[in-house]
């Protein structure tokens, strides 16, 4: 039923995720400051919303590290909410891989929605795949699925590693397997942690 797939929308509005940066339904037409950063999300049919709260550690810990001409790589990337932001706040470049076909069209759409298609990349491509490194690599999984990929974030990570998916108080084995970096800060919103790992030196 159509109508009833529907009738979530009414409820979802902006996410703030800090003073500055606000996540937005396509369909939202509600004001905010005139100063905002706004970035505008469809899911479609994938996850990242930018309201979840693994999404919103994330989003906060990049709005506050992301530096103007970096490169960011988003695992799991869904809709493209983390990379589309990370361009939105000063990246260069920004690639995002999945393994679910509808990341590939909605986060596309999500990037020229925004108007950051021209910097951002997408592709079935699985971690191992990827030969190039980036600056900042962002991962949203779950911790099982973290442990597995943890020798190649490393590996494309060239200074910083956000992850999330994390219970409080169950992220330490996979802050052991992401050695040698090492936590900066996390943050904790909803019993969902959120960690910033850098490379040392």
């Amino acid at each position: 039923d159509s109508e009833v797939a529907e009738t979530w929308k009414k409820f979802a509005g902006p996410t703030r995720i800090d003073d500055r940066l606000y996540i937005r339904p396509s369909w939202d037409e509600s004001s905010l400051a005139p100063d905002a950063i706004v970035v505008s999300i469809d899911p479609g049919a994938t996850f990242g919303m930018g309201d979840h709260p693994t999404t919103r550690g994330c989003l906060a810990l990049l709005a506050d590290s992301v530096e103007p001409g970096e490169s960011v790589l988003d695992v799991g990337c869904g809709s493209g909410v983390l990379g589309i932001c990370s361009l939105v706040l000063g990246a260069e470049s920004a690639n995002g891989i999945d393994i679910a076909t509808a990341s590939l069209e909605t986060s596309r759409a999500n990037a020229e929605r925004n108007g950051v298609s021209d910097r951002w990349q997408v592709s079935l491509d699985s971690l191992a795949s990827v030969a190039r490194s980036f600056d900042t690599v962002v991962a949203n999984i779950l911790a099982p699925v973290l442990i597995d990929l943890a020798i190649d974030l490393v590996r494309v990570a060239r200074h910083r590693i956000i992850i999330s998916g994390l219970l409080d108080t169950r992220e330490g084995p996979v802050v052991e397997v992401l050695a040698p970096f090492v936590e900066r800060r996390r943050t904790v919103v909803d019993g969902w942690v959120t960690i910033e790992l850098v490379r040392p030196g």
